[in-house]
Parts: structure tokens; C-alpha cells; sequence
């Protein structure tokens, strides 16, 4: 029988990649009995949480877009009538958010009456529950469809943005 303060125990955790193995951490465990257990407890713990939370992060929940369209020919002196937008580009536009391979995930109508910025006229809407994909595209078009603007983002510069875009197009 080993004696308080002999180590009975040495475990290396390992990383690599497949054909090399390289040490990455070592321990010592100085215990009287049941320390093997113990520590076989503790590694197949470590090791159900790393696999766990690799599992959860893996998985993106549905993110929601923000989008703000603005007139580019717009200042900060319009007043942003509606009436100031009928038979324009923006008159029923239809904004339309596409995945990497061209699903369309959701639609939205430009309506109603911009509103009033330092930066111009501009219309907000929303996009909830966006499933991942490795990327987006946001489509505008006129009524008639005869004039159409696309902006594609990537998840990262996505993310970089907070899920906010915001898209100017001339009227």
C-alpha cells in the first residue's frame, strides 16, 4: 500500500493529429485511496463537458436582420413624403432575403412614408428567425422588376455588424 504523499497516479492528456501525439497538459495526484477512481471520474467529466459544449456552440440559433433601405439621393433637408416617393423605385419595392444556395427565406414590401435622417430617407424592416447558412443575400426589386439591386454578406461580416445592414439605392 502506498503512503500519504506518494503519487500513485500520472495522467497526460494528449492532442494531435493522427499521426503525431503531442503532450499538452500532465497532473499528479497525491491521494491515499480510491484517487484512481477519482481522477478517471474527473477525466471523463472534463472530457463530456468539452464534447457538450462543442455541441452547443456548433449549433447557431436563428439570428434576426435587420435592414434599413435608404434613398441615396436623399439628404438631410427632405421630409421624406410619401407622396414624394409615388411611382419610384421604392413605390411596393420588394425586399427578398436569400440563403447561400438561393432560397428565399422571407419578403418584405417597402411602404408607407420614410423616415427623416441626417444621412436622408430611409425605411426599416426586419428579418426574424434567419436559419444559418454560409450565406445571404438581400434583394431589392421595383414593382414591375424591371430594376433590382442584391448585397451578399457572409455570416462573419454579419455578425461584425450586429445583424444591421443598412443599403442605399437610388430612387
Amino acid at each position: 500500500m502506498k503512503g500519504i504523499g506518494t503519487p500513485i497516479n500520472e495522467i497526460t492528456t494528449t492532442s494531435g493529429d493522427g499521426d503525431s501525439t503531442v503532450p499538452t497538459t500532465t497532473m499528479r495526484h497525491r491521494v491515499r485511496r480510491g484517487g484512481t477512481v477519482a481522477v478517471g471520474i474527473a477525466v471523463v467529466g472534463a472530457v463530456a463537458f468539452v464534447a457538450s459544449a462543442a455541441s452547443v456552440y456548433g449549433t447557431e440559433e436563428p439570428r434576426a436582420l435587420s435592414v434599413i433601405i435608404s434613398d441615396a439621393g436623399s439628404s438631410s433637408s427632405d421630409d421624406c413624403a410619401a407622396s414624394d416617393y409615388e411611382r419610384s423605385f421604392f413605390d411596393g419595392a420588394e425586399v427578398s432575403l436569400t440563403d447561400a444556395v438561393g432560397t428565399q427565406l422571407a419578403t418584405r414590401a417597402v411602404d408607407g412614408a420614410p423616415q427623416a435622417s441626417e444621412r436622408g430617407c430611409y425605411w426599416t424592416m426586419s428579418f426574424a428567425d434567419v436559419p444559418e447558412s454560409s450565406g445571404y443575400t438581400l434583394h431589392l426589386s421595383d414593382q414591375t422588376g424591371t430594376r433590382q439591386h442584391s448585397f451578399t454578406y457572409s455570416p462573419d461580416r454579419l455578425d461584425t455588424m450586429d445583424w444591421a445592414v443598412w443599403v442605399s439605392v437610388v430612387a
